[in-house]
């Protein structure tokens, strides 16, 4: 059987910078492969952004943190269950005065990470269904620390993304 396109669209929760919390939206397309079987191959293609956060692993307080980006997943599939792995592009935002340590622009710094996905994908009807998945996203870079209102932040080696959606077919 050729592939089928699904087109995803939902909601982001993001334990991304230590114990802080973010909520955020996804869009996705991806392509299956023996969508029908039991079995199944599906890459897809998302973006993704995490609203303004607080993020409280600074001294002074919590500051304002956007995360934003793309993730290529490629999934097997068996029945329900989609185990993944995803490699993710994106870039972090301070919304507060920020200078990086290290020769990055101030308030800005591009993050590249990789991560197992574990999701499930429950048919509704035909061509519709509902789409939950949990990431852990690993970063590829070294820690980049940087000054956020006069008092040092690291940006942390792991984060988490939990999704909720709805795919068309």
């Amino acid at each position: 059987m050729g592939p089928t396109f699904i087109a995803m669209a939902g909601g982001l929760l993001s334990l991304g910078f230590s114990a802080d919390v973010g909520a955020g939206f996804f869009l996705a397309g991806e392509l299956a492969y023996a969508y029908e079987g039991h079995w199944g191959l599906h890459a897809a293609v998302e973006a993704r952004m995490v609203l303004p956060a607080k993020a409280g692993t600074n001294a002074r307080g919590p500051f304002d943190v956007t995360w934003g980006g793309f993730a290529a997943p490629l999934c097997g599939r068996y029945r329900w269950v989609l185990g993944c792995a995803v490699l993710d592009v994106g870039v972090v935002g301070f919304g507060g005065p920020a200078i990086a340590a290290d020769p990055f622009p101030p308030s800005l710094h591009a993050t590249v990470a990789v991560g197992p996905r574990l999701g499930v994908e429950i048919p509704i009807t035909e061509r519709f269904g509902v789409r939950a998945f949990v990431d852990l996203r690993v970063s590829v870079l070294r820690d980049q620390s940087f000054i956020v209102d006069g008092e040092g932040w690291v940006d942390p080696r792991a984060s988490g993304l939990a999704g909720l959606g709805v795919s068309f077919r």
